[in-house]
């Protein structure tokens, strides 16, 4: 399940990369320049979310680690590009979807975190049990 999410969430984040881009390059005026800077700037680390374990944007992003933090933002990321053209149209549609999905899924209780695609394996190791002092109790 998880890989699949996985692939799933990196999907959808390069389709709103890919749609925030061309939405981008399109210059419509400045606060849809901006807005569209933005909407890329997310999406692509998103991307990088989705793959890498990045501490440093672990300790900012918490929320998106967290199937509910992921489905909010494929959701307001969508909404942003629904009014787009085609592409806008489609990765907004897609990304509303998939949020909604997660969200659900968490509500649901089936699935609380995912983890990035290329995540460090903690090894939890049992701790040797501890050893009575003479003399204590």
């Amino acid at each position: 399940m998880k890989l699949i999410l996985n692939i799933l969430n990196l999907t959808t984040a390069v389709l709103l990369a890919v749609a925030g881009v061309l939405s981008f390059l399109r210059f419509p005026d400045f606060p849809g320049t901006i807005l569209y800077f933005y909407v890329s700037l997310f999406s692509i680390m998103a991307c990088v979310m989705e793959i890498f374990e990045w501490s440093a944007l672990q300790s900012y992003f918490l929320f998106y680690y967290y199937a509910s933090g992921k489905g909010s933002v494929f959701i307001v990321l969508g909404t942003m590009l629904v009014g787009n053209g085609v592409w806008g149209l489609v990765a907004g549609i897609f990304g509303i979807g998939v949020g909604i999905l997660l969200l659900g899924l968490r509500l649901l209780g089936r699935v609380v975190g995912i983890p990035p695609l290329l995540a460090k394996q903690q090894q939890q190791q049992a701790a040797p049990p501890a050893q009575a002092q003479p003399g204590t109790v």
